[in-house]
């Protein structure tokens, strides 16, 4: 995720609640498309340095506004029963568009105005797109705040945004060094980077159909692990190219799986409820872990070479990992504390 669209995000993210309890989601998307547009516009006017800068905020702000709003009206229109389904061709949706764009910007090229044009025409296309979609129901003003008791609540499933975040972007940004230090040219280097996109985009829909027919929180944590096995195998990767493109490839779609369910569980327990403030603030845990992933993986890179990026993911993925079986475990040993004392209790 771009840096300003992260600054963006945790600049407009508490406020977002409140603007769609106020404008309604049609109306604030339609907006945010206008604004984004707008934004966009104003980068070929040369505004100067400044203006550039404030043209970039601008837009970060618009793109993190769409980035919640998207992920909250989906799970607030959808029946839990195709949660799932949904989820994952959004997903999908996403990460086809995050590879086809640099290719976009190729075909009309990096100089002049069309790549402009190009860009403000897109924008307005999905203002215009947003008007004949189905609304749901805006939060009313009491909800429309951003409630940090419930996101307290939901800070186990919000902190996987962060997990994802900050591994997800560490990849993007390091596995081209990564290869390269392994000893893989810059062609296969590059390769790992196709193959973690490619994972991405054929696992989204697998995993969110999974999610429709099993228990959501056991597939959490069978995809958390799968995101941990395949940072284990980054390590043999630095001895053995096919070994690394299989752990990007399955790191790609697992690490997204991961952010896929939690958002369906968040959608299954806060829709109609406090949705709009629980997709704020995963929003803004996802871009404060990229925030952190870029100068981790970096750093990790720095000091240990090759294997300093699969440490780091390694790391972070397995504490979650962890955390999510000590508080299975401690789930079961309550509930079998509870059984025993009603078994005992007089009658």
């Amino acid at each position: 995720m771009p840096r300003w669209a992260g600054l963006g995000v945790f600049l407009v993210g508490p406020f977002v609640p409140w603007l769609i309890a106020r404008a309604g989601y049609r109306n604030y998307t339609v907006f945010c498309f206008l604004a984004a547009a707008a934004s966009i516009g104003a980068l070929a006017a040369g505004p100067g340095f400044a203006g550039w800068c404030v043209s970039r905020l601008l837009l970060g702000m618009a793109l993190g506004s769409l980035w919640i709003l998207t992920e909250a009206w989906l799970n607030e229109i959808v029946p839990d029963a195709a949660r799932g389904r949904a989820n994952s061709v959004f997903q999908f949706c996403y990460s086809i568009g995050f590879m086809a764009g640099p290719g976009l910007v190729m075909a009309v090229g990096f100089a002049g105005g069309l790549p402009i044009a190009f860009m403000v025409v897109m924008a307005l296309v999905g203002g215009i797109a947003t008007l004949f979609l189905p609304q749901p129901t805006a939060p009313t003003a009491d909800a429309g705040r951003l409630d940090l008791r419930v996101a307290r609540e939901a800070l186990p499933l919000i902190s996987v945004a962060f997990v994802t975040g900050l591994v997800e972007t560490a990849l993007y940004t390091m596995l081209p060094i990564f290869g390269q230090k392994a000893g893989f040219g810059e062609q296969g280097a590059l390769s790992l980077l196709i193959a973690l996109s490619v994972g991405a985009i054929t696992m989204a829909l697998p995993i969110g159909l999974a999610s429709d027919r099993y228990r959501r929180t056991s597939l959490l944590a069978g995809v958390s692990g799968g995101a941990l096995i395949s940072m284990l195998l980054l390590f043999a990767g630095t001895l053995s190219y096919p070994v690394a493109l299989a752990a990007c490839y399955l790191a790609g779609g697992t690490i997204i799986g991961m952010y896929s369910v939690s958002l369906v569980i968040l959608g299954e327990r806060y829709a109609h409820k406090a949705l709009a403030s629980v997709a704020a603030c995963y929003a803004m845990a996802y871009a404060l872990g990229s925030t952190f992933g870029g100068l981790m993986g970096g750093g990790s890179v720095e000091f240990a070479g090759a294997v300093g990026l699969p440490t780091l993911g390694t790391t972070v993925i397995g504490f979650f990992v962890a955390c999510l079986l000590a508080g299975a475990a401690r789930r079961r040993w309550r509930k079998g504390r509870s059984e025993a004392s009603t078994q005992w209790e007089p009658t």
